[in-house]
C-alpha cells in the first residue's frame, strides 16, 4: 500500500478484498462532480447501505438460475448462430464489435428493453447508445472531455428513451394492468428489469428518471464488460493457439476448458482494473487507517497477480493454476462484497468444477459460449491489421478495435 496526494491505493489481494468489503468504502466519488445529471445518478451502483441493499434484492430475481439457463441453454445460441454466420462469411470482423452485438441482446433483455432480435441496424443503434453510457459511467477515469462525455451521453439518454425505453415501458405498463385487473397471470410478465422497477415504482419511491438511467446503465454494463471480456480472453487464447496450433480444435470441443481460459484472462485484465471508493468517515482497512473524505484506489489489477495468491507465475497466463479454496479463478475481476457485479454469472458463469467432474446442469456463461464459436469458425488475428486499445480512460486493460479473420 501507498499513498498519492489524496489517494490511497491497496493492491494486495487481501487488502482489496477488504477493502470491497467495508461499508464505510463509498462508491460515491463526489457526487456533484461524477453523478448528478449523469446516467449513473441514482443507479444501484452508487448506492451504500440501506438502500443499496433494497435495489440489489429487487433486481437479484433477474438473475436466477432458470431464467440464465433458459439464456445459456436456448436463447443465446440461436442469436450466436443467426449473428456470427453471416460475418463468418464476410471473412473478417472487429471482435469488439462482434462481441457487443453478440452480448446487447442479453443486456437489451435483462434490461427490459424491446429489441428485434434480427435487426442488425437496430443492435448496432442500442450499442452506439451504450457506449456514450460507459464513457459517462467512467466519468471519475476519463483521461479528457468530461463535459464532451457528459453532454454526449445525456444526448443519448434522450435518443434512448425516445426511440427503445417509452415503447417498451408502455408495452410493460399495458402488461402490468392486465395482471390488476385479472386478465393475465403474473408467471407471464416479462422477467426483466424494467417490469420489476415499474411494479415497484410506488413503493420505492422511483421517479420516471431514475428508472430511466437504471434501465440504461443495464444495458450498458452487460454489453460493455462482456464485449471487452470476449476480447481479451481471445486475445489470450489465440496466443495460446499459436504457440500450440495442435490445441486448437480440442478447445474449442471442452467448453469446461474454455471457461478456465475465459476466468484466467479476465483475472489477468479486468474491465475495471483500478476501483475507486471514497471513506465516508474514519474507517481502516487491514489494520491502516484511512480517514474520512480520502479516495481509495482498490488495485483488482495488481491483486489478481498477487503472488502469495496465485503463486509464482501469477502474471503469467495458466489456465490450468491451482488457486486457494474460495478464491474464484477470475479474483476480483467482477469485484466482491456488496457491489459484487450483479451479472457475473450470466457472464462467466458458475464457478469452474474439478477437472474430473462435468455436471450436465452447469452453467458455462455466455462470453465462454462466444469464445466457443469463434473458435468453430477458425477465428485468427487479422496479419494485416493491428489491435488498437481503447484509451478514453485509464483503464488501459481495454480494446478499441480487434481485427480478425475466420478461415472456416
Amino acid at each position: 500500500m501507498h499513498a498519492t496526494t489524496d489517494t490511497m491505493v491497496f493492491s494486495t489481494y487481501r487488502d482489496v478484498h477488504r477493502g470491497l468489503a467495508s461499508r464505510t468504502l463509498t462508491r460515491s466519488i463526489d457526487p456533484a462532480r461524477y453523478e448528478r445529471d449523469n446516467v449513473v445518478e441514482g443507479v444501484v451502483l452508487m448506492l451504500d447501505g440501506a438502500p443499496h441493499r433494497e435495489r440489489r434484492a429487487l433486481e437479484n430475481a433477474l438473475f436466477r438460475r432458470d431464467i440464465l439457463t433458459y439464456y445459456e441453454r436456448e436463447l443465446f445460441p440461436r442469436i450466436i448462430a443467426a449473428t456470427l454466420d453471416p460475418i463468418a462469411g464476410t471473412g473478417s470482423t472487429d471482435l469488439v464489435q462482434a462481441g457487443s452485438l453478440l452480448a446487447i441482446v442479453l443486456s437489451a433483455r435483462t434490461a427490459g428493453v424491446d429489441v428485434d432480435d434480427d435487426s442488425i441496424e437496430e443492435r448496432e443503434q442500442l450499442i452506439e447508445l451504450a457506449t456514450a453510457f460507459t464513457r459517462a459511467v467512467a466519468l471519475d477515469v476519463v483521461v479528457t472531455g468530461e463535459e464532451e462525455i457528459r453532454a454526449a451521453s445525456a444526448r443519448a439518454l434522450r435518443e434512448f428513451t425516445d426511440t427503445f425505453l417509452r415503447p417498451s415501458w408502455e408495452r410493460r405498463a399495458r402488461l402490468l394492468d392486465r395482471v390488476a385487473a385479472g386478465d393475465l397471470a403474473e408467471h407471464d410478465l416479462p422477467r426483466d428489469l424494467l417490469t420489476t422497477l415499474l411494479r415497484n415504482q410506488e413503493r420505492y419511491g422511483l421517479d420516471d428518471d431514475q428508472i430511466a438511467r437504471e434501465t440504461a446503465f443495464y444495458l450498458e454494463a452487460g454489453a460493455d464488460t462482456n464485449a471487452q471480456a470476449l476480447t481479451n480472453s481471445m486475445d489470450f487464447i489465440l496466443d495460446h493457439i499459436a504457440a500450440d496450433p495442435s490445441s486448437a480444435a480440442g478447445l474449442a470441443d471442452d467448453l469446461f476448458l474454455i471457461q478456465r481460459f475465459v476466468h484466467e484472462a479476465v483475472r489477468l485484465r479486468p474491465t475495471v482494473p483500478q476501483i475507486r471508493r471514497r471513506a465516508s468517515a474514519d474507517t481502516s482497512v487491514c489494520g491502516r487507517p484511512v480517514a474520512a473524505g480520502t479516495v481509495v484506489e482498490l488495485d483488482a489489477e495488481a491483486a489478481n497477480r498477487d503472488v502469495a495468491v496465485f503463486g509464482p507465475d501469477a502474471g503469467e497466463f495458466n489456465p490450468w493454476r491451482e488457486v486457494p479454496a474460495k478464491v474464484p479463478r477470475y479474483a476480483h475481476a467482477f469485484g466482491s462484497g456488496a457491489h459484487a457485479c450483479i451479472g457475473r454469472t450470466l457472464a462467466v458463469g458458475l464457478p469452474v468444477p474439478a477437472p474430473e467432474e462435468r455436471p450436465d446442469d452447469h452453467l458455462h456463461g455466455v462470453v465462454p459460449l462466444m469464445v466457443q464459436a469463434l473458435l468453430r469458425r477458425g477465428v485468427r488475428r487479422d496479419p494485416a491489421a493491428t489491435p488498437v486499445p481503447d484509451r478514453f480512460s485509464t483503464r488501459e486493460t481495454r480494446w478499441s478495435r480487434y481485427p480478425v479473420v475466420f478461415s472456416c
